[in-house]
């Protein structure tokens, strides 16, 4: 039972780094996207 605990909280940890670098690569290619014109 713990085990699963500590693995569902590592997958949560991970889920969140990642959705947490999928926003940062939006931003990013949104901001380039943005200053491309000039």
């Amino acid at each position: 039972m713990l085990v699963a605990l500590k693995l569902r909280d590592a997958t949560y940890k991970l889920l969140g780094r990642v959705e947490l670098w999928w926003v940062n690569l939006q931003q990013y290619v949104w901001f380039l996207g943005k200053a491309e014109p000039m």
